[in-house]
């Protein structure tokens, strides 16, 4: 066991040097100097992650019994491992400017930061269901209903993240966390990036390389200019993980390899087998070459795959933010452009009728032969005309 008492400065910047951190909660109170400070006693419990910097813990507040998530970096030292452990620190620093400015339902909360003897500290909420990933190694791949009910979280969270000019830059399994009532938490920010801190504009492209191979956009290993919409491309290589149990390009095991192959684009990851015509095209839409063309996450909330939620659950089930569903007032310009909607519309409508033709077909099948219901019928029409409107090479 470790016990610590800690006494944290809300007004403190500065995380790399001097007894300093912030909290949002717990007992204020005032340091020699006459400083307003916060205690917080906690205790440190079992590792539930590790990184290449960081590590993370599970904690108790000694106080209230609230339990926590702590992320913890060395500090540097003047050992050979010194740059390094400054490149962590300064990472944590940014995703503590970061998460300090979200809250939100689908966003996994910012509590607070301190710094101890030779570590910083970041404390998150603990979120009980562990991520996607570990969910998947307990129980398999999940249902495709269940995969539209998480991507719509997922996708209303990142419209939030958006709506802020904040790109996460790494979504994937493994970093979506889901709690014991089955709400998505976005979590950890260390790749992501606010598009207004490179150079002052919201719509400049970023130009660094981040990410997890097998997740990640062409244009971001292509290092040509990406933002938002890379993001998009994830989500789709992650609903393959859910429905699956692996992500895509997983039979290579050269990264290098895997980023060569997703930056030729020259055909889009494989498609589950038995996924839904919406779903296929749901997917197409998420592997669209071109990020310009690519629909933002407010538009994919709206895609036919997903629409029928709103219409089959209440309010409350996913949408019960204080800021609503959806990111405060309309979608900047390039988010929100016509094409994006059209595409996407113009999609499901085909796929739709597709697929009505094709079940009307297999009752007339088993009206006049007796023989079952036709199971590939709409698979390949509607998987090619998705990737048409993609942009794929037909062969």
């Amino acid at each position: 066991k470790r016990l610590v008492r800690s006494q944290l400065c809300d007004s403190a910047r500065s995380f790399a040097g001097g007894s300093s951190g912030e909290w949002a909660g717990g007992r204020d109170e005032r340091d020699a100097g006459g400083r307003d400070v916060t205690t917080l006693t906690w205790q440190l419990g079992q590792r539930i992650g590790r990184g290449a910097f960081a590590e993370v813990f599970q904690a108790i507040n000694a106080e209230t019994g609230e339990l926590m998530a702590v992320k913890q970096v060395s500090l540097p030292t003047d050992g050979p491992e010194d740059g390094r452990a400054a490149a962590a620190v300064q990472a944590l620093r940014r995703e503590i400017d970061l998460m300090r400015e979200l809250e939100h339902r689908h966003i996994v909360r910012y509590l607070g930061t301190e710094r101890t003897e030779g570590h910083l500290n970041i404390f998150l909420e603990y979120v009980s269901g562990g991520s996607i990933t570990s969910l998947l190694s307990n129980f398999g791949t999940f249902e495709e209903s269940l995969v539209r009910k998480y991507t719509r979280q997922i996708l209303i969270g990142l419209d939030f993240l958006h709506s802020r000019g904040i790109v996460h830059c790494d979504i994937k399994g493994g970093n979506i966390l889901v709690t014991e009532d089955g709400v998505i938490k976005l979590a950890d920010f260390n790749s992501s990036k606010h598009i207004g801190d490179i150079a002052g504009a919201g719509s400049n492209p970023l130009k660094s390389l981040a990410g997890t191979p097998q997740f990640m956009a062409p244009e971001v290993i292509r290092q040509t200019g990406h933002g938002k919409k890379a993001d998009i491309w994830s989500v789709g290589c992650t609903v393959i993980q859910m429905m699956t149990g692996n992500p895509p390009w997983d039979h290579m095991s050269n990264k290098i390899a895997v980023l060569f192959h997703i930056a030729s684009a020259k055909e889009p990851p494989k498609l589950p087998e038995g996924i839904s015509c919406d779903g296929a095209a749901f997917l197409r839409a998420c592997f669209t070459v071109d990020p310009t063309l690519r629909p933002s996450a407010r538009a994919l909330v709206h895609h036919d795959w997903l629409a029928h939620l709103s219409r089959s659950l209440p309010a409350s089930a996913f949408d019960s933010d204080p800021v609503g569903p959806l990111g405060p007032g309309p979608p900047p310009a390039a988010e929100a452009a016509a094409p994006d909607d059209e595409a996407v519309d113009g999609e499901m409508s085909l796929c739709r009728l597709r697929e009505s033709a094709a079940s009307a077909a297999a009752e007339l099948e088993v009206e006049v032969h007796g023989r079952g219901p036709l199971r590939s019928s709409i698979s390949t029409p509607c998987l090619q005309q998705a990737g048409n409107e993609a942009g794929w090479p037909s062969d």
